[in-house]
């Protein structure tokens, strides 16, 4: 993954997984056709000849395409460093996640905070000088925002006129505004959770479409 980045690498860390995903997963294959209740995942692994049938099933249901057994088990995933233009065109092209990632919204993009690509001498120093422009527009923007935006927000709430604790606030609609003018090669954390489908299905997709090396 070195080759592909000169900034920082991106981090994925697991955090959290259901217990025995695997056996569970089976589990609730078999109890679809069990006429003896729930099978539970101690069931399918408790023995040899319990695991050769697991193992069984596990190839059967995947090949007839009998996969919402799969979807039982969930993994969250904390990851750091990763560009917006990763999170929204792989993490988020689906319906099948739950994020909760730090908002442009409300806290503001420092400087720095970009994934560079490894790229030959003259195409890096035009890449790093767009992503200065732009981060200079964006602050700029901040900037020019906040005398319109205090107006506003006053005319709707006078009674917070003349309080300083109401600034931050404020301050928080302009990064609202402005964040439009931001590179998608912006970095972003977050928490990401999914089920086993998902992620099999990550894995054939990892090649296809934009960000290709942030999903190795």
């Amino acid at each position: 993954m070195t080759d592909f980045f000169d900034s920082p690498l991106p981090e994925v860390k697991l955090v959290g997984a259901i217990q025995d995903p695997y056996d569970l997963a089976i589990a609730t294959a078999r109890t679809c056709y069990s006429g003896k209740g729930i099978i539970t995942p101690e069931d399918v692994s408790r023995d040899e000849k319990s695991r050769l049938l697991r193992d069984k099933i596990a190839q059967s249901t995947r090949e007839a395409g009998h996969l919402t057994t799969r979807q039982h088990a969930h993994f969250v995933f904390s990851l750091d460093r990763v560009s917006r233009s990763f999170i929204w065109s792989f993490l988020h092209s689906h319906p099948f996640y739950n994020s909760e990632q730090v908002s442009q919204r409300y806290v503001k993009v420092k400087k720095g905070n970009f994934i560079i690509p490894k790229l030959p001498p003259f195409e890096k120093e035009l890449f790093e000088k767009t992503l200065t422009l732009q981060m200079q527009t964006y602050e700029k923007l901040i900037e020019l925002l906040l005398p319109a935006v205090t107006a506003e927000y006053t005319k709707i709430f006078p009674s917070r006129k003349k309080e300083d604790r109401w600034l931050k606030v404020i301050q928080k609609k302009t990064y609202e505004i402005a964040r439009y003018v931001l590179p998608i090669a912006t970095q972003a954390y977050l928490y990401h959770t999914v089920s086993s489908l998902t992620l099999l299905r990550y894995y054939k997709m990892m090649q296809t479409g934009d960000t290709p090396s942030e999903r190795i």
